[in-house]
């Protein structure tokens, strides 16, 4: 099996003459202009990790064989995970195209590429380019960046980005009760995808001359929130929407100002939900820590008990236990995170329970569970 690097590095008017035929190991290429094009592959001996992935990133010219492609950067042997170029634009035209190697799971090194040489940034390993919006290169941190907290979003101008060596400003700070899940651009604006005490919130933010303003988009409660689609192009935003009890929905967003979602697709409805409810409480531990967790059950459901329920968590890779559809006696959802987003908020780090997630609970698996919500206790 082959993967075609379609249209790809073809003369003028050849069409898919000379299109590239890559090997099947793990690989990946961007344009840098129409001629040129930055790929990371097996070159042969010596440019794969011990894990299968591509660390040597090598240009290729429009008309060029692969044999002719001039290397660029090479990572390391020993990287845990890849190395791989990408380029990121905005709607202002403006262009740049960055070097990122892998050398640890969560940890990342990147370069500048200009026309005279490779800059490395001077960021931490696990602060991350985002996208460009007005000339500003977006970052989202995953651990702390001078005066930028760590699951923060901040900027800094291309120009200054060039140059390797940068002071951020600071676009969005979450509270201990917040965190970021997701970033992205549109022509305009930012668009981040934004849980406020684990529920699911869209937020738009703008760069002007004064800096950065934000606003909150209008979407349901007690759901997950993600941004499906944005284009530099337009400020077009497609946003996905998850609950317990209703099916996922797909709404449309103008990002600029005053634009308002309105939802234009739904999955169709796989039950009744109008005889079940969803709850939000907090379960409070041995030191105080507030833990929130939600409750979906039925409307008529006694709390004494007898009720069969599922209790689930996650925590792990920075990814959040979502919403999920429900349609059942009882389910508990707790709101627990571990390993690299634990680091960031202190009520997640303080997260510990008897036997798993809740006191008197299994992390998961079905069980006859006291759900008691006035005590935030179960």
């Amino acid at each position: 099996m082959r993967c075609r690097i379609a249209n790809s590095i073809c003369r003028p008017g050849s069409s898919f003459r000379t299109a590239l035929r890559c090997r099947r190991p793990k690989q990946g290429a961007s344009w840098v202009d129409k001629d040129t094009l930055l790929v990371a592959r097996d070159w042969g001996a010596g440019s794969m990790t011990a894990s299968g992935y591509p660390f040597v990133v090598k240009e290729v010219k429009r008309g060029q064989p692969l044999s002719a492609a001039r290397e660029i950067f090479r990572g390391e042997a020993s990287d845990q995970l890849g190395t791989y170029a990408s380029v990121m634009t905005d709607g202002q035209g403006n262009r740049v195209t960055m070097i990122q190697r892998r050398p640890t799971f969560s940890a990342a090194r990147r370069h500048v590429v200009t026309p005279a040489e490779l800059v490395k940034l001077d960021v931490p390993d696990r602060v991350f380019p985002s996208g460009m919006v007005d000339g500003q290169v977006i970052f989202s941190t995953s651990e702390a960046w001078g005066q930028i907290p760590a699951g923060a979003i901040a900027s800094a101008p291309l120009a200054e980005v060039r140059k390797g060596k940068f002071t951020p400003t600071l676009v969005f700070a979450p509270t201990d009760r917040q965190s970021v899940d997701g970033v992205s651009v549109t022509r305009d604006h930012v668009v981040a995808s934004v849980y406020d005490n684990v529920r699911g919130r869209a937020m738009v933010f703008t760069h002007g001359k004064a800096g950065w303003t934000s606003r909150a988009v209008a979407l349901p409660d007690n759901a997950s929130v993600d941004v499906a689609s944005t284009t530099d192009r337009s400020n077009a935003t497609f946003v996905q929407v998850t609950g317990f009890l209703a099916p996922t929905t797909l709404w449309t967003l103008d990002a600029g100002a005053g634009g308002v979602p309105k939802q234009i697709k739904a999955l169709p409805a796989k039950f009744d939900a109008s005889r079940d409810v969803v709850e939000q409480f907090e379960a409070v531990s041995t030191d105080g820590t507030k833990i929130p967790y939600f409750i979906v059950h039925r409307k008529d459901v006694p709390l004494d008990g007898t009720t069969p329920t599922i209790m689930t968590a996650y925590g792990g890779f920075e990814i959040v236990d979502d919403a999920l559809l429900f349609g059942g006696d009882g389910q508990i959802v707790a709101r627990a995170r571990g390993q690299l987003r634990a680091r960031q908020y202190p009520w997640r780090r303080r997260i510990r329970a008897e036997n798993g997630m809740m006191r008197g609970a299994r992390p998961s698996g079905r069980s006859s569970m006291t759900i008691s919500p006035r005590s935030g206790r179960t």
